[in-house]
């Protein structure tokens, strides 16, 4: 274990809570003025930021699969990896991003591919988990869904890739994401790069729950360029009210642009698109890109 390592380990521990919030009602404007009258059953459980080096790193256990579901609420770090090559046997070696169910409880898991690494952001519900919630989609294949339903709702709770996410093959817009659709949820406007290999470029999980909501927004944030940039999320754009940490639940729903940095990468574990809800923070929940990564999202109260 090096002391990169181990200095970023005793930085994961520290920010790994578990703080519950009390639900709520408190209804409030969408982006699209659509507003439930349904009772919210939603209160944020907890969540983490964890990533280690190497694929063989130590997982970070959250609360357990009968009363919480976990997403991913921000990606970073450089999907570097190899894809999987016929006739070599553990060739495929991918770099991810997860949090997964196992044995009744949740854990977040990082693989840094043959790269410097990836940074998991999770962020847990009290609502329970349903294996039967899930689909999942890698390489450009399509890929079936999950039907619509009352109060659905979708979200990351995984993304990997080898060299699919570079965004450098003439000009490809690179990204996995979930789209709602008229009759479901897929990630079939994803797009991967395959090349390099001979399978295994890049994909990811999705899960979904079915809780009933009093308002929705979504957002997308784009890195500039060089550099980083941070937003308060807001229930209209500019100048609408901010969306409080409190009561309120924000997952990724897509990542797009180009996941690989040049070296060296000044940002380091923070390159990606995340976001944070940590009320020790700000009472608000805020967004930050950078390096022409985009992030989208979605708030749920």
């Amino acid at each position: 274990m090096g002391d990169s390592f181990k200095q970023f380990l005793r930085l994961s521990s520290m920010v790994l809570v578990a703080a519950t919030v009390p639900s709520c009602i408190d209804p409030a404007g969408s982006e699209d003025g659509d507003v439930s009258e349904a009772t919210s059953e939603l209160s944020v459980a907890g969540g983490a930021t964890w990533g280690t080096t190497g694929n063989n790193g130590p997982l970070a256990q959250l609360g357990p699969t009968r009363s919480q579901t976990c997403f991913l609420s921000g990606v970073s770090g450089d999907f570097i990896g190899n894809p999987g090559l016929w006739g070599q046997p553990g060739s495929f070696l991918p770099a991810s991003a997860e949090v997964f169910p196992q044995n009744g409880t949740w854990f977040i898991r990082t693989k840094a591919g043959i790269g410097p690494g990836v940074l998991a952001r999770v962020t847990c519900i009290n609502v329970p988990y349903n294996p039967n919630l899930e689909f999942s989609w890698s390489d450009n294949l399509t890929s079936t869904g999950l039907a619509l339903a009352p109060n659905r709702h979708c979200f990351l709770r995984s993304v990997w890739a080898t060299g699919g996410l570079s965004g450098a093959v003439l000009g490809t817009r690179t990204g996995i994401q979930i789209t709602k659709r008229a009759n479901g949820f897929d990630m079939n406007d994803s797009a991967v790069e395959n090349i390099g290999g001979d399978f295994g470029y890049g994909g990811g999980t999705a899960v979904c729950v079915d809780v009933p909501t009093t308002a929705e927004w979504g957002f997308t944030l784009t890195g500039p360029s060089s550099g980083s940039t941070t937003i308060t999320l807001r229930n209209s754009f500019p100048n609408g009210t901010p969306v409080p940490v409190a009561n309120v639940g924000c997952f990724m729903t897509g990542i797009t642009g180009r996941w690989i940095s040049p070296s060296p990468d000044p940002q380091g574990w923070n390159d990606g698109a995340f976001l944070i809800g940590d009320p020790s923070v700000s009472v608000n929940w805020e967004m930050t890109a950078s390096n022409g990564r985009t992030g989208i999202t979605s708030c749920i109260k």
